[in-house]
């Protein structure tokens, strides 16, 4: 819980920096490889927050069928 915390400090002092996304090399077919982008996870955790955050915001506002323009 001590880790959260320490990145809520972080936001709010604004001193939050993304990290570079950790790049493996997967193998493919015919000795190619494919880049395969991996975010750190303090990362992936304040997107989905903010995900979230942002869904519960909006979602009141666009409902199903409200992007439907009717002239019927």
């Amino acid at each position: 819980m001590e880790y959260a915390y320490d990145l809520i400090g972080r936001l709010k002092q604004q001193s939050y920096k993304a990290r570079l996304v950790k790049r493996k090399h997967i193998p493919k077919a015919l000795e190619k490889t494919r880049p395969l982008g991996l975010p750190v996870f303090e990362d992936k955790q304040l997107q989905t927050t903010a995900s979230d955050l942002l869904s519960a915001i909006y979602e009141q506002e666009f409902q199903i069928g409200s992007f439907i323009n009717d002239t019927d």
